[in-house]
């Protein structure tokens, strides 16, 4: 049986792709998962498929009241998958097209809103709400445009770079909250915010959602914290990259592991 097994999970983005995916395993596995999404049509039907205990809750990611509210109607949590994101190139751009030409600040602060903002009121609401239940793990989507040149969305991949940063500067204080964090940075995965045109290409090879779910399930099974994992494709697992540090560390980061 998977440690999973008998815990309570959080996965946002849980409507459809990614988030999807990793419900149903976690569901298949004998977790109680809590689905949070903005679409709803699609949420509940998923979530009526797979039954009780299993359960959907409205959620925009990037309301902290809504995730106060969340939160509270929890009476304990294990695992939070922090998943939902967005890209901000329109679907219908040319993949080729200048990212310039439709940089438009409704468009970029509605993507830093989701995809880091969204993250960091979920660790804000639910890192306690861990803590009370005796520790547990925080997995965040991250992506490889976050650890490479992106030229399809270079601001998809600043938002991403936000939420690996983020990662590893909050392992130590939540190491001592008895909280596991780990960043999935998938690549070419399948799911509705890649571009059409993107997806066209018949050079391009996408991996499934489930390839992801099963990453998920295997970094959390790992007891690792603090690393990035790329997933590359399905035909390799997930591996946390080995970073080096550019400058010596200062003295107060082992005041905060001690």
């Amino acid at each position: 049986m998977s440690p999973l097994g008998g815990k309570v999970a959080l996965v946002t983005g849980a409507a459809s792709g990614i988030g999807a995916a990793t419900a149903s395993l976690l569901a298949e596995l004998s977790a109680t998962v809590i689905g949070a999404d903005i679409a709803d049509e699609t949420g509940n039907e998923l979530f009526a498929s797979l039954g009780e205990p299993h359960r959907y809750v409205h959620l925009d990611v990037t309301d902290p009241d809504m995730w106060n509210e969340v939160a509270a109607g929890l009476d304990r949590l294990d695992f939070a998958f922090l998943n939902a994101g967005v890209m901000m190139r329109p679907p219908d751009v040319p993949v080729l097209d200048d990212p310039l030409s439709w940089l438009e600040p409704d468009r970029f602060r509605r993507l830093m809103r989701v995809n880091v903002d969204g993250v960091v009121f979920g660790l804000g609401a639910l890192v306690p709400l861990l803590e009370r239940s005796g520790g547990g793990d925080v997995v965040i989507t991250a992506s490889t445009s976050g650890l490479q040149p992106f030229e399809v969305d270079p601001f998809y991949g600043a938002s991403k770079a936000a939420v690996i940063q983020l990662t590893r500067s909050l392992t130590p204080w939540l190491a001592k909250r008895h909280i596991r964090i780990n960043a999935i940075c998938p690549h070419s995965i399948l799911t509705n915010i890649v571009p059409i045109d993107l997806r066209m290409r018949p050079d391009k090879v996408f991996s499934s959602p489930s390839y992801i779910a099963d990453s998920v399930v295997r970094i959390v099974e790992s007891g690792e914290t603090g690393r990035i994992w790329v997933a590359r494709s399905e035909s390799e697992p997930a591996w946390p990259i080995e970073y080096v540090d550019v400058l010596p560390r200062e003295a107060y980061i082992g005041e905060v592991t001690s």
